[in-house]
């Protein structure tokens, strides 16, 4: 970061030391104008000696001549460097945190408006990113919060002498399963910013995706048997070329879902075929279901469903989904109806090479 920046303010510099030696060119070249005329009237004899005018003609044409430099070097001053210097003063701004800078955009010729415009998107759009950066560090900060508070409260009650030994065993599966929240968060956010800050799929190979996702629903098999749930699985022989480890917490996350939010005895399908030239993987459930409202939001990082924590999770299974499905040239589509059920849609390009 300390590189870029004393690259940029070296940048900054040559604009500036450019924009000089063009004021200073014009000047010199008034000042060889001036000569010149000086010494072609001599020449050809134009200026008689010995008079007023043969005195002051230097002088007139000099001041003639600085006259017209002073005024072009007041032009190109007023039209190129004051804007490049409006301009250099608000980078300095933005490099420095002020992301409120704007400049105005009515005045100047078209390329002046057009990078007076550039740089008045630019400090938005890092404005618009060091709001989320912030927003998402407050959320880290208390998502981590409660169980490390939770950690330290039953912690504190273990050193009691006067809890018994049912009362201890309580205390450290409540220590463990919070435990468990935090690698799970922690794991979560490592792998929503390796996804996030990767332009392009990793290790592409092809792979079986009914296979695959009959084995992540194997490996959920405690979970859904814990609710006498039987997911019921229609799912066509399809090969896909793409990540095959990231494309594997897709099902993982959407299955986990609809199982929590599924009441006991409750209905899971998976369905995997072709629809349009594309492959298709739904994923529905007759669980609880989501108002409109919270359809909107399901995909925002660490927005829960049901407005707490009282059924686990962390909030971002469901982002990192979306994110894995776009990398893939696809998306995560949700419908759903409170009391109904929920239905999630993954589509993914069909030949992904």
């Amino acid at each position: 970061m300390k590189n870029k920046k004393k690259n940029y303010d070296f940048k900054l510099k040559n604009v500036r030391f450019i924009a000089s030696a063009i004021v200073f060119c014009i000047e010199l070249v008034t000042t060889l104008i001036t000569v010149g005329l000086y010494y072609l009237l001599l020449f050809f004899r134009l200026m008689p000696e010995g008079t007023i005018i043969s005195v002051w003609m230097p002088v007139i044409i000099f001041a003639s001549c600085n006259l017209v430099g002073a005024v072009v070097a007041s032009i190109f001053s007023s039209q190129i460097l004051k804007p490049i210097g409006e301009t250099i003063d608000a980078l300095q701004k933005v490099a420095k945190g002020d992301f409120d800078i704007r400049l105005e955009t009515e005045t100047g010729n078209s390329r002046t408006k057009q990078l007076k415009q550039s740089l008045n998107e630019t400090a938005k759009e890092l404005g618009s990113i060091e709001v989320m950066r912030n927003d998402f560090t407050n959320i880290i900060s208390h998502e981590f919060k409660t169980p490390v508070s939770s950690i330290m409260g039953y912690a504190q009650r273990l050193k009691s002498a006067e809890l018994d030994e049912k009362e201890k065993s309580e205390c450290i599966d409540t220590i463990i399963d919070e435990s468990k929240k935090l690698s799970s968060m922690t794991n979560n956010i490592l792998l929503l910013t390796k996804i996030e800050n990767t332009g392009i799929v990793p290790d592409k190979k092809e792979f079986s995706l009914d296979e695959q996702i009959r084995n992540c629903v194997a490996l959920l098999q405690n979970d859904w048997l814990s609710k006498n749930i039987i997911p019921n699985g229609d799912l066509e022989e399809i090969n896909y070329v793409g990540n095959e480890e990231l494309i594997s917490h897709i099902w993982l996350n959407l299955i986990q879902n609809a199982i929590k939010y599924t009441d006991e005895n409750g209905k899971i399908d998976v369905k995997l075929f072709e629809k349009d030239g594309n492959i298709a993987v739904e994923i529905s459930d007759n669980g609880k279901g989501m108002s409109e409202e919270e359809q909107k939001h399901i995909f925002d990082k660490f927005y829960q469903a049901d407005g707490n924590h009282s059924i686990g999770g962390n909030g971002l299974g469901l982002p990192i989904a979306k994110k894995i499905a776009q990398m893939h040239g696809g998306d995560i589509t949700v419908l759903s109806k409170l009391g109904v059920g929920t239905s999630f849609t993954v589509t993914l390009p069909k030949n992904q090479h």
